[in-house]
Order: structure tokens, then sequence, then C-alpha cells
């Protein structure tokens, strides 16, 4: 049955698009508005702006005959204010609270395998699975300026960057905690910089300092094969990074970022994005490349990287816009054959262009990895979407090269996105079928199926803002 769906999607996907991050979840408090100026103190909050945000998201996974399938319903609201603005400050705070409606044994393992619920556990709280309803989030709360091309934000907020991001593809966002500053410093370019010393996971409810904030989510196995010992070990205090924006001419844009992780490792990731119109469509085409060190020294209490590493990612994109709002890309990534690339899972999705929701390249080495994306905008407020991609990645008992077993995969994604209008304005509703089934014909361990491939997973989610 799933192999005659898997077959059936990508005969669909001429007709749909990619799966990608094509409609992210926008925060109302990130919406860009024209904010009140206030003439007093009174003023400043008077004038401020309150918004409000249900979310429920439906999950279920469908493993392979003989191993436990999952479900649950998770429903939320939260409610968010921003003050109006004083001499360019402003300050905003904003919280949710999370319950689990129903579930079948999500924190319960198979039985057959003894293999973790991966999916569905993650709508809620992965630090205390049984919880049902005590499940609440301060999530906001920031002094912002303001002024011309300028914005500074202190204090508990959201994020986007290639490294840290909210990765909303569960029921809360990624939240991190410290200083951000972006600048719009000539039309061409835009700057952006942060400080960051704590950050509360998606699917956790705490606040964490930055090195105990690794670990929270499932840590895999060493180098050696051994299960990773480095959760609440590792001793950063912070990160900073720095990002510019630079569109030299038309159709052109370059990236630059370098994100550096307090006695553990450097990220620089350099991107260039070039489109060129042609009548009614248009010609995409795009390159990358990160290089990770770490800083590790020799004796550390941990097993996060070992001293001296070194991890280089490539990538590559062609595409392009057709009539009728298609949109067709095809995506390559390259992860040499030295250390394991690793990122925290915790802090964000991958910033790979082979990216497709519900399954991540990070922690491995010697990867190939090659996706096709195909996006179509029905009309205002239909989308429908795709992506299908095959992942070479070295074999599950190579611990040196694949921390997390995952066996060489292929895998397609299904989307329909929707935005309701006139009595439910403020409604969007959307639908993901993931399927991953192995690029090998022969056996697998039992630990490297379940949830992993050879399965089916559902996503239905509804938000709604006010």
């Amino acid at each position: 049955m799933q192999k005659g769906i898997f077959w059936v999607g990508l005969w669909l996907l001429p007709a749909m698009g990619m799966a990608q991050g094509v409609h992210p979840y926008v925060h109302p408090i990130e919406q860009e508005r024209d904010s009140v100026e206030a003439k007093s103190l009174q003023q400043f909050f008077r004038k401020g702006t309150l918004f409000g945000h249900g979310r429920t998201f439906f999950m279920a996974t469908d493993n392979v005959d003989g191993f436990q399938d999952y479900h649950a319903l998770a429903a939320g609201m939260g409610i968010a204010y921003e003050s109006g603005s004083l001499r360019g400050f402003q300050m905003g705070l904003s919280g949710f609270f999370n319950y689990n409606l129903f579930s079948n044994s999500i924190y319960q393992p198979d039985i057959r395998s003894g293999v973790p619920n991966r999916y569905e556990v993650g709508l809620f709280d992965v630090e205390r699975p049984h919880e049902r309803e005590d499940m609440d989030r301060l999530e906001d709360l920031y002094i912002k300026y303001s002024r011309q091309h300028l914005e500074v934000v202190f204090g508990k907020q959201h994020i986007r960057s290639p490294f840290i991001n909210p990765q909303d593809g569960r029921q809360r966002p990624t939240l991190v905690e410290g200083l951000q500053v972006q600048w719009q410093a000539h039309p061409k370019l835009h700057l952006h910089g942060a400080y960051l010393y704590a950050l509360s996971p998606r699917s956790t409810v705490r606040w964490f300092g930055i090195g105990h904030s690794i670990g929270v989510f499932p840590t895999g196995v060493n180098t050696s094969g051994q299960a990773s010992n480095y959760a609440g070990k590792i001793p950063t205090e912070y990160v900073a990074f720095v990002g510019a924006n630079y569109k030299p001419v038309a159709g052109l844009e370059l990236q630059a970022w370098n994100m550096y992780v307090d006695r553990l490792m450097n990220n620089l990731l350099l991107q260039a994005d070039y489109r060129l119109t042609l009548g009614d469509g248009a010609l995409r085409a795009g390159a990358k490349f990160i290089a990770q060190n770490g800083l590790v020294e020799a004796g550390a209490a941990h097993d996060y990287l070992q001293p001296g590493h070194r991890a280089r990612v490539y990538g590559a994109r062609l595409g392009a816009d057709l009539p009728r709002k298609f949109q067709v890309t095809l995506n390559y990534s390259h992860i040499a054959d030295a250390d394991r690339y690793l990122m925290p899972r915790e802090w964000g999705r991958d910033p790979m262009f082979t990216f497709l929701p519900r399954e991540r390249n990070e922690g491995y080495a010697n990867v190939d990895a090659v996706s096709l994306s195909i996006k179509k905008q029905v009309n205002g407020r239909l989308m429908l979407s795709s992506g299908t991609g095959a992942y070479r990645l070295p074999a599950p008992d190579d611990a040196a090269r694949n921390k997390y077993a995952m066996p060489s995969y292929y895998q397609i994604n299904l989307d329909a996105f929707y935005t309701f209008g006139g009595w439910f304005e403020g409604f969007t509703g959307q639908l993901l079928y993931v399927y991953k089934t192995p690029m090998s014909t022969g056996p697998l361990n039992d630990r490297w199926v379940v949830n992993k491939v050879n399965m089916s997973l559902w996503n239905v989610v509804v938000n709604y803002q006010f």
C-alpha cells in the first residue's frame, strides 16, 4: 500500500510543488506593520496591539507492518502584545499554552525494536512526554528600538537565520534570548548580527543556557559507535553571528554568514542566488558552501565533536519560474568525506538546498543528495506543492560518518496549503504527506527502519490568527 502511494506521488509531481518551506509560519508579533507613536508612557501601553494565535496539529506515523504506529492531536492558544512606539522604543511579550487532546502511547518505545517515538512526541514537551495539560511557555519578552533602517531587539524573541531558526514543523517554534541587530545599511546591503545566551527549542517549554540546549533531542552515537554522552556537558555560554545580504545588480543576491559557538565550533556559510527574467518566466541558479571548524580542545568532557573537527558542505541549484505560477527547482547537496557535519537539531532546520520537511542530513559525512521541487500557486488562496529526493548516506553502522544510523533513502512530500477568507479570514490549513523508503532492497536492522524508512507521516495543521 505504501509503495503504491509513493509511486502515485511521483506521477503527481507535475501538478504539485515543493514542500520546502514555501509557506513558513510567521508569528503575529513578527509581522511588519506601522507602530503608533506615543506621546506619554500611558499612551506607550494603550496604543499597543494585541494579537492571538490558535494552532491545532494532527500527526500520525504509519510504520511498516510489525512495528508500532503512532498518532496525536495537539491544540493550543497564544496571546502576543506589542506596545506603541515612544521615541523609537517598543516592548513586546507573548505566551502560548498547549494541550494533548488525544494520542496513543507516544511515550512508549516500539515493542519489537525498542526505538522511541520520533515525531508525535515533538508536538508537546519532549522532556515530559506523559504530560497532557501543563505545557505553557513564555515566548517573547523584549525591548525593541527602531529608527529608519535600524532595528535592535533585546530579550526573548523569534529568530530567522540559516543556522538558528523557528523550524516550525511542530506545535511551537524555537526561540532565543539575547541581542539581535538588523541594519539596512544601503538599499542593496542588509546586515544582521546577534549575541545569544539562552534558547528554548521547539517541542519544549523550558529555557536553556546555550550549552545545555544541545542534547535535549536524541543524541545518536559518537564516532566510536557508543551512545553520545554530551547532553548537559557542553560548556558553551553564548553564540554570536553576523550576516550580510548584498544585491549588487538586478537578479543577483549574495549572502555571507559566520556563526561562532563559544568553545565548540565556527560555521561559515556563503551563498549566491541569481534570477534571470525571461518574458513571463525566469531562470534561477544558486550555489552554497558551508565550512565548519571545531573549537574543542583535547580532553574535553563531552564527545559532541573531536579536536581538529572539519566538515564541508557544497550545494547547487537550477530552476525555472514558468507561466501559470509554476516553479521547478533541481537541487544538489554534498557533504564531504571528512568529519560529520554537525548542527544542534534543537536550533533549527538544515540550511541545505535539498532539505525536505520531516528529515535532515545533519550528523553525516560523505553524503550526496538530489531533490526535485515543483510549486504551483493555484489561485490567491490555494498552493499545491511537493518535493522528491534521493539521499545517499554512509552505511548505518558506519558510526564515524553516520551519527543517527539512518539508511540511504528516497523521500516524497505532497503538500497543500490553503488561506481562508470571508467569515473564516485568519484561518489557514495545511495537509502534508511524507513517505520515505530505503534505497537498499536487502534486509535492514529493525532500528534502522522504525520511524525512519518504509513509513508514511501524515500532518494536518490549522492556524488561526487574530
